[in-house]
């Protein structure tokens, strides 16, 4: 019995196959492989697997080095979100502006601002959806890897703050072995902050 592969598993066949070769330093074949990948992925027709077929897609062009073709994607992603208010469609463009500040694409300027915002809107939307594992998730590692490490060196206070409150109210995920670890880390991060 075969089964037809769909455009988005096409793309991640394709996004596998590029890591490999760029992890050989066949730069120039992974790059013509993403290529033909995003013209599979904007034939997508269902937003939610367009839409990491094109995450998916901006990160393996950042291991190109190639900032422009990742932010394209991300922005074309964007735009085709706008005037959409479910929450998911809130939960992607948050995603998208955490991508942003991972790749380098905010401004130094701005970059205390949007990574406080992006906190604040996930924890609304935590509220808002009961806090959905798949958005706690996200929340978690985005204060672990991005907000945390940035602000740290900003206001230390607000990241001890954040992170006692964040520790105490999923003190209970700690049970959880996919998330044990990472209330290890937010706990962690308390005390080596305090030391700094």
């Amino acid at each position: 019995m075969s089964r037809e592969f769909s455009n988005y598993d096409l793309v991640v066949i394709s996004v596998s196959q590029a890591i490999e070769l760029i992890k050989n330093g066949e730069c120039a074949k992974a790059a013509k492989i993403l290529d033909h990948a995003v013209e599979l992925a904007d034939a997508i027709e269902d937003l939610t697997r367009k839409f990491f077929a094109f995450l998916q897609l901006a990160r393996t062009y950042m291991m190109l080095d190639n900032k422009s073709k990742a932010e394209e994607l991300l922005e074309s992603i964007d735009s085709e979100l706008k005037g959409r208010v479910s929450l998911e469609d809130e939960f992607y463009r948050l995603i998208i502006r955490a991508e942003k500040i991972k790749f380098g694409l905010v401004s130094q300027l701005k970059l205390k601002e949007e990574l406080e915002d992006i906190r604040m809107r996930f924890e609304d939307l935590l509220r808002r959806s009961n806090n959905r594992i798949d958005i706690l998730r996200h929340y978690l590692a985005f204060i672990i890897l991005l907000w945390g490490p940035i602000l740290m060196g900003i206001d230390i206070q607000r990241v001890e703050r954040v992170l006692t409150r964040l520790t105490r109210d999923y003190h209970s995920l700690g049970a959880d072995p996919q998330y044990g670890e990472i209330i290890t880390l937010l706990a962690e991060g308390i005390c080596s902050y305090g030391e700094i």
